[in-house]
């Protein structure tokens, strides 16, 4: 950001001597060199920083360069699925410290490979005595005193603007901090996921993987494993598959929020997969938070008795989300 501003007080001074359309020509040549920094910089770091990379990929970019917003969304859709990694060796620690037995003792068979780096933590897949397959999900070490720390200075959010600049970042800023701290206690975790768990039991097309509550504690989380295409692989279907994936999508959380009052709130499209059978799982549970329902009556302006059940019962026949059509 100090960067920044130095190369913003440059531009000033040079733009005395220039043409309108070559000043024009010159702050959206700095505004994409700004924007490449802060894409290269959320995408090596963990917490706070790499949290505010993965909402950032899944808005529209609307404040760039007409030919722009697509290569940096492409950009920051790595940040969905890949982070830093952490060694197996110091992520094991804190799975047994906070589990309080060898690994060999809890697990039949252990991938000492990560299958997924997120901003807080890293996923592996392990094998039970009993034959079944579960995520294990681990927080990196130190990482908690890492995040409240950067809480404490905010102000780095900010620099999103220069990326999509129509983000209410302030706003970001002040959930975040009420969010994150919930984030990283994985218990709160476990339990938001049980509740969408029995909420969503049996469902047609909607699957919540099942918490291992006897093997879960603050800093580890294990939950049945699930085989599903990611996002990517998604999008590479054919329209009516990607349509329907969409609005499975947008019931999920839109009728969480509108019937039930939870708030899903880090629905960026790695938490989500498409499973062979049609249905799709949602992983990701730690960003959650209750809605008044007097909130909600505010927010969709209908009939007070019976607003949130109307609005989660209409998607039928609206297209999909923007990100998915072709």
């Amino acid at each position: 950001m100090g960067g920044q501003t130095v190369r913003s007080y440059a531009s000033r001074a040079a733009n005395l001597t220039r043409s309108q359309d070559a000043r024009q020509a010159a702050a959206e040549r700095r505004q994409i060199e700004e924007a490449e920094k802060i894409v290269d910089v959320l995408g090596h770091m963990e917490g706070v920083a790499m949290k505010v990379g993965q909402m950032v990929s899944v808005i529209d970019l609307e404040g760039l360069p007409p030919d722009d917003p697509e290569r940096f969304q492409s950009k920051l859709a790595s940040l969905r699925d890949s982070a830093p990694r952490v060694s197996f060796k110091e992520m094991r620690k804190v799975i047994e410290d906070d589990l309080g037995e060898r690994l060999e003792n809890v697990f039949d068979e252990f991938e000492p490979e990560a299958v997924a780096a997120a901003s807080i933590g890293q996923v592996y897949r392990a094998r039970l005595d009993d034959g079944r397959r579960v995520a294990v999900k681990v927080q990196y070490p130190r990482v908690a005193a890492a995040v409240r720390a950067d809480l404490q200075n905010i102000g780095l959010l900010l620099a999103a603007k220069r990326i999509a600049p129509l983000l209410d970042a302030k706003a970001v800023a002040q959930e975040l901090r009420e969010r994150l701290g919930e984030e990283l206690d994985y218990e709160h975790e476990a339990q938001a996921q049980r509740d969408f768990a029995r909420r969503f039991s049996g469902h047609p097309f909607i699957v919540i993987p099942t918490v291992l509550s006897e093997l879960s504690g603050e800093r580890v989380l294990v939950s049945e494993w699930v085989d599903g295409a990611e996002f990517e692989e998604v999008k590479q279907l054919d329209q009516a598959a990607r349509d329907r994936f969409g609005e499975i999508v947008f019931r999920f959380f839109f009728g969480s929020l509108y019937r039930d009052g939870d708030f899903s709130g880090d629905p960026h499209p790695g938490n989500y997969q498409l499973l062979e059978d049609g249905r799709v799982a949602f992983m990701d549970f730690g960003m959650t938070k209750r809605i008044p329902s007097e909130r909600l009556e505010r927010e969709t302006g209908g009939d007070p008795s019976q607003p949130a059940r109307r609005r989660a019962d209409r998607p039928r026949g609206t297209r999909g989300p923007r990100l998915l059509r072709g």
